[in-house]
């Protein structure tokens, strides 16, 4: 009986120890350094006010939550030292080379990030897709003069560790915001005049 119970108990134990891995928050420190957006020939500065989060999660510091083998989301995730929100902001303000007498403002909403995983037979991949909505404003008439909702993907193929693996998916993804804001022809010919 006695015996029972006890591996009653351990039983219960390894089954808790195995899923908190889905259940617990792993810390991820995010190094992003942008490239410059501003092309050759722009004449006007932006401003980055602020951006907004609208995500579902628990923390604004969570990046990702971890999924089962069956994809569903699950309650554990990676968060970065500061909001996802702040990143982003920061890169937007570093990639557009800001000033103090910037002629436009820029601000938005984070609507989701969210990850996909792909297992083949000898590797897997990971993509991910960041969903944002920007509007840029003139500072001396406060008018809109911009506005998009911007889907950037990431994608990684190599990576080792989870950290790397959710460190390259936000990278990968904040490239190609820039690089559509960079490509974005109805933003550059407010950039230029």
């Amino acid at each position: 009986m006695a015996n029972k119970k006890y591996f009653s108990l351990i039983f219960i134990s390894l089954t808790f120890w195995i899923s908190g891995c889905a259940m617990t928050v792993e810390k991820v420190a995010l190094d992003y350094t942008p490239p410059s957006i501003i092309t050759d020939n722009a004449k006007s500065t932006v401003f980055v006010t602020h951006i907004a989060d609208e995500r579902t999660v628990a923390s604004p510091n969570m990046i990702l939550h971890k999924k089962n083998q069956y994809g569903n989301t699950m309650s554990g995730g990676y968060e970065a030292e500061k909001p996802l929100t702040e990143i982003i902001k920061d890169s937007l303000q570093a990639a557009f080379l800001q000033t103090n007498d910037s002629k436009y403002s820029l601000n938005g909403t984070l609507e989701d990030f969210t990850y996909e995983a792909i297992s083949g037979w000898w590797s897997s991949k990971l993509k991910s897709k960041l969903i944002i909505k920007l509007n840029m404003k003139d500072k001396d008439t406060n008018k809109i003069v911009w506005n998009d909702t911007i889907i950037a993907r990431g994608n990684v193929d190599e990576f080792s560790g989870s950290d790397d693996a959710v460190r390259k998916l936000v990278s990968t993804a904040l490239d190609d915001l820039l690089k559509k804001l960079r490509n974005s022809e109805s933003l550059n010919q407010h950039l230029i005049q």
